[in-house]
């Protein structure tokens, strides 16, 4: 059983991506050989991955390689695709997540005019955004931490986020968190599961 202080750990570690010793010592009001016998036992249990001066998050789920979750609810992403790419006007900017989903969108803007792909930190009309998994409370998260930091820096420069994600994204669990939902503006999906996430 973890302590209190190794389940904080591990939050902070889920919010950020990665936790350094110096930071957690200062913190917590202990010494950076106890924060690194607290990492070493989280690492331990395969819920965080040892890094020079720190942790990152580890992920006890893994995660489908690209190609099969391709394959994974097509139609749905498709669709979803097709009802994003209505959301985006011609000549608008937009930039757009790594994701199987936010792919089918870029395939789906093929037909618009004068639409500017920006792949740098700038600002932009539309964000369209693709996550590994939503949680029961709204949480948007995926399972690579810097893949994270795209994102959050991607919706921190758009005008309108759009999130695209298939009802598996319900089903499934990821260690690190994006944003909340309600960071984004529009959310096109398949299937909500719940009433609750309509509110």
């Amino acid at each position: 059983m973890l302590i209190e202080r190794q389940n904080q750990i591990l939050e902070i570690a889920k919010q950020s991506g990665r936790v350094g010793v110096e930071g957690l010592a200062a913190r917590f009001g202990v010494s950076a050989q106890t924060i690194r016998k607290d990492l070493n036992e989280l690492c331990e249990r395969g819920l965080l991955d040892r890094v020079h001066g720190g942790a990152i998050i580890g992920s006890t789920v893994e995660n489908v390689g690209y190609e099969a979750r391709r394959l994974i609810a097509r139609e749905a992403k498709q669709a979803i695709a097709q009802a994003a790419a209505r959301l985006i006007p011609d000549q608008a900017s937009i930039l757009i997540n790594i994701g199987t989903t936010t792919e089918e969108v870029a395939k789906a803007l093929q037909d618009h005019s004068g639409i500017l792909a920006i792949t740098n930190n700038i600002n932009v009309d539309y964000a369209v955004i693709g996550v590994s998994a939503i949680e029961a409370n709204g949480d948007l998260m995926d399972y690579d931490y810097r893949e994270v930091s795209v994102a959050r820096t991607i919706m921190e420069n758009a005008r309108q986020v759009i999130l695209v994600a298939d009802a598996t994204k319900f089903e499934r669990t990821a260690p690190v968190r994006i944003a909340p939902m309600a960071a984004v503006d529009v959310f096109v999906t398949d299937h909500l599961p719940d009433p609750a996430m309509r509110a």
